[in-house]
């Protein structure tokens, strides 16, 4: 019998971050976003939120932030830089600067 293959779906940011044991947030490449159908995002190097609510979620970075516009979000895990959001995602827009 043979065992199946544990697949890790951690983005690299967090596979970095686990292996040298340092916060997501003091990398130098900012936030990384990673959608998962339309019903998920992952977010690394979050420093803050600065809007949340049902349909609107800011996430703030380095020199960027991320508006995800959708229905029915919620937050599940918000720790080390680190955001998982559930809900129905429409858009998400990238603001630098």
């Amino acid at each position: 019998m043979s065992r199946a293959k544990r697949i890790d779906k951690r983005s690299i940011v967090e596979k970095i971050t686990d292996i040298f044991d340092i916060p997501s947030s003091v990398l130098p490449w900012g936030m990384d976003m990673e959608l998962r159908n339309d019903k998920e995002i992952f977010v690394t190097g979050c420093t803050g939120i600065s809007e949340y609510s049902d349909n609107c979620v800011i996430f703030c970075g380095k020199g960027m932030k991320f508006i995800c516009n959708g229905t029915d979000f919620e937050l599940y895990t918000f720790a080390d830089g680190r955001v998982k959001l559930r809900g129905t995602i429409e858009t998400v827009h990238i603001e630098r600067g």
